[in-house]
């Protein structure tokens, strides 16, 4: 179900229904999406891909830390990046696999699913270490698959 939507209201609500989980790990959120940040595509499947980012992030800070979620609006489309704790060469290369987790309980499943999100809407999901420490997850999705949804 495409439709249009403001990827500020998205990510707030997200982030609400996670508040009390950030809170009690000491994870501060910054979030930094201009307003009136307007996406198109399949707003539910979005939701779902920050969601699953976001409780890997949470799950790769036990001992708290800072989550920072930003957006930009470019010539080629629209990118979300979370940027939280840094990413081993192994993991780098798996991460989007199905069924590969580093967590002991873990499905394997958030960041295919994530992936699969990227690529229904045509685009991309990449996983990177900062300069600066940290991982980010970027999710791009192309003007082109935006104007056709429209």
């Amino acid at each position: 179900h495409w439709q249009t939507f403001l990827v500020g209201d998205l990510v707030n609500e997200v982030y609400e229904s996670l508040e009390p989980q950030l809170e009690a790990q000491m994870i501060d959120v910054d979030i930094d999406i201009p307003p009136n940040t307007l996406l198109s595509a399949d707003r539910e499947m979005i939701r779902r891909a920050v969601l699953n980012l976001m409780l890997n992030a949470i799950d790769a800070m036990p001992g708290g830390g800072t989550l920072v979620i930003t957006s930009y609006d470019t010539q080629r489309g629209f990118e979300l990046e979370e940027a939280g704790p840094g990413l081993t060469d192994e993991v780098k290369r798996r991460v989007f696999e199905p069924f590969y987790s580093t967590k002991q309980n873990g499905t394997g499943l958030g960041l295919a699913i994530v992936y699969n999100v990227a690529e229904a809407h045509g685009g991309t999901v990449t996983a990177m270490n900062c300069p600066e420490g940290g991982a980010a997850f970027t999710i791009k999705i192309p003007r082109r698959a935006m104007r056709a949804a429209a």
